[in-house]
């Protein structure tokens, strides 16, 4: 995986550089990358996917993408999947979300991934369900010290968003599940984005639409 620094005038400021080291075989691809600047620190945390083994965070120096700390293994489950990462701007940690599977159930999983970059903690379970769930995104609330996470519910038809607040400094959950109600709602709807509008007070998802996806 590789990224580039760009000037705001477009010109370039770091050529490509490649930012994670070989955690797999040549057939274990590298499916999503996020990533998430932490204004605390002036860094850069990247959160990628590798199909059938796991995902995985890495961090560097924003300025120079410079090494700051290696692969951390988030989670080496093979139904580990898509997920995100967002930044703690009060604590300088990060959450980070994805989805699992195991024994049949499917869970949207939180840890806390520390400023250093290394060190995971506050593993919880947000939301499981037999019939499935995806599409995990997360964001920042600073305003609240919360993180807001959605995703897309395939528990029935058509797909649903489904949204909760947790906890910033320990992931728990706060407050119920909630059905994002969608007017005249005929088709699925898959992945959405969420984030906090500081000038409204509210929350706003992004999704798309049916044949959009």
């Amino acid at each position: 995986a590789y990224a580039s620094v760009i000037n705001t005038d477009g010109t370039l400021n770091v050529d490509k550089t490649a930012i994670s080291t070989t955690v797999a075989a040549a057939s274990n691809t590298f499916t999503t990358i996020k990533s998430a600047f932490n204004t605390t620190y002036d860094r850069i945390a990247f959160f990628f996917t590798v199909s059938g083994i796991g995902v995985y965070t890495v961090s560097r120096v924003s300025t120079t993408l410079a090494s700051y700390a290696a692969n951390t293994a988030v989670a080496t489950d093979s139904t580990a999947w898509i997920g995100n990462i967002a930044h703690n701007s009060f604590t300088g940690d990060y959450q980070v979300v994805y989805t699992r599977n195991s024994g049949g159930v499917y869970y949207a999983t939180a840890k806390t991934l520390n400023a250093d970059g290394v060190t995971l903690a506050n593993t919880v379970d947000v939301a499981s369900h037999a019939s499935g769930l995806e599409h995990v995104q997360n964001s920042y609330d600073a305003t609240n010290a919360i993180f807001p996470v959605t995703w897309r519910d395939l528990s029935g038809a058509p797909y649903n968003i489904k949204a909760v607040r947790t906890v910033g400094a320990s992931n728990a959950v706060n407050g119920s599940i909630m059905t994002v109600r969608l007017d005249n709602l005929t088709s699925d709807v898959g992945y959405p984005h969420i984030f906090y509008d500081s000038t409204l007070g509210k929350y706003v998802i992004y999704f798309l639409f049916g044949a959009d996806q």
